[in-house]
């Protein structure tokens, strides 16, 4: 029998906690990876659902400004190209430098002397982005005359498209190839990407390079027209607070029959009367009984006066619910009917009784408008939301009223919150609905 000596036993005995030593810290390492990790998700799922909810606060109240529905201006800049140089495969011979494209009818013609896969370079100086504007969508859109390409040009583009900006190349995928409209095809027209040029600094520096192939060397390639179009808004025409909440008012009648039966009965408001001379009267609407979710009733409004009419048997009683606004901006009234009809039923006989006048939460039909018609990259931007997030207001049968925002990804981590709001819709009616805020 062999005895291992005092080395190899040691030898051993450090191999022995060599292994240990490994299998610990290999444990510690993952252990703690993951736990870091699953903090760092933790805190950013927090992040969201602050963001979510805070958007959410936002939108229910009036924002900031509080008319800033009436201060938005998106502005367009468009600018045709400026011809900077030719190059050939490799993007390091000029073959021709600047020509500045001054109408349709301005062509750059190439001719590839080198490597029939060329690149032609491009810049748009003439855009003149405000310093302290917000970036929207930045879209590129390149036409050639089809009768002078089809006669004359032997060059075939490519689906390669790639932009400078903010210091390094980055490539534009989603292009579309367009239909022949009087002459002009529209040969590509890129998705947004202001994802890449999202400073005005970054839009006004810019250049782009578009590539081509053409059929042979010395084949000639005709370029037509190559525009950039920049919409963008800056400050004060945007809002920092997205807000829809306003306030509108409502108040109940009870009209109790205890004369005779009448078939066509009016009942007149007179808003001079009970202290609401200011209102917007195109925003008044009568609902017949309480709740909302039943008829609107046809009324007249004529100075002060609110008029409508019912038929009511004797004996019996109907609630009526009538809603304004002081601050909308509905250019026609709603209560233009004519009514006919007699006033037998009275405050004065005790048969009409007014009820007082409550200020109701609304989403207001003008914001909603506004932010509908904004652009959804300046709204993200101007009100400091780093995410990605949608709106989506649906009425009481659960159909969209509004749909606003990015679009929501079918896969990911995509966060919800909603809540049961009044709105005013396009007639200045007012409805349930419930407003749902996604962030992802």
């Amino acid at each position: 029998m062999s005895v291992l000596s005092s080395k190899a036993v040691s030898q051993v005995d450090f191999a022995i906690a060599i292994g240990i030593f490994l299998t610990l810290f290999a444990f510690l390492i993952v252990f703690t990876t993951n736990y870091f990790t699953t903090m760092k998700t933790d805190a950013l799922i927090v992040e969201k659902r602050g963001y979510m909810n805070s958007l959410l606060n936002d939108l229910t109240t009036s924002g900031e400004p509080k008319n800033w529905e009436s201060q938005i201006r998106t502005f367009t800049n468009e600018s045709g190209a400026n011809w900077s140089r030719s190059l050939n495969g490799e993007n390091t011979q000029a073959i021709f430098e600047t020509q500045i494209q001054t109408s349709d009818n301005t062509y750059a013609n190439v001719t590839n002397t080198i490597d029939p896969k060329n690149s032609i370079e491009i810049t748009f100086p003439d855009l003149n982005i405000p310093s302290n504007a917000k970036i929207g969508n930045v879209i590129f859109e390149v036409e050639y005359n089809t009768t002078s390409w089809k006669e004359y040009g032997q060059g075939t583009w490519k689906n390669d498209f790639r932009i400078y900006s903010g210091g390094e190349w980055k490539y534009i995928e989603k292009w579309g190839i367009g239909t022949d409209t009087g002459g002009k095809d529209i040969w590509w027209n890129s998705s947004d990407v202001v994802s890449t040029i999202d400073t005005p600094e970054k839009a006004n520096d810019m250049k782009i390079r578009l590539y081509y192939e053409t059929e042979n060397i010395n084949d000639v390639c005709y370029f037509d027209t190559v525009n950039v179009t920049v919409n963008y808004s800056y400050y004060p025409n945007y809002p920092s607070k997205l807000g829809l909440g306003s306030t509108a008012y409502r108040f109940k009648i009870l009209v109790n029959n205890t004369i005779a039966d009448f078939s066509n009965e009016n009942i007149t408001v007179n808003f001079t009367e009970i202290g609401y001379d200011n209102i917007d009267f195109n925003s008044v609407v009568v609902y017949n009984g309480t709740e909302l979710g039943n008829d609107m009733i046809p009324c007249n409004i004529s100075g002060s006066i609110l008029t409508f009419n019912t038929s009511i048997d004797n004996q019996t009683s109907k609630w009526f619910t009538v809603y304004f606004d002081d601050n909308s901006n509905f250019t026609q009234p709603v209560c233009n009917s004519t009514i006919g009809g007699t006033n037998n039923l009275t405050t004065d006989n005790n048969n009409e009784t007014f009820y007082p006048v409550y200020k109701v939460p609304v989403l207001q039909w003008r914001k909603i408008d506004a932010l509908n018609r904004s652009i959804y990259k300046i709204m993200k931007e101007t009100t400091d939301i780093k995410y990605d997030f949608h709106i989506t207001l649906k009425d009481s049968s659960n159909n969209n009223f509004l749909d606003y925002g990015e679009t929501i990804p079918r896969r990911g981590d995509v966060y919800a919150l909603q809540r049961h709001v009044l709105y005013q819709n396009s007639s200045a009616g007012v409805n349930k609905g419930k407003m749902i805020v996604y962030i992802w």
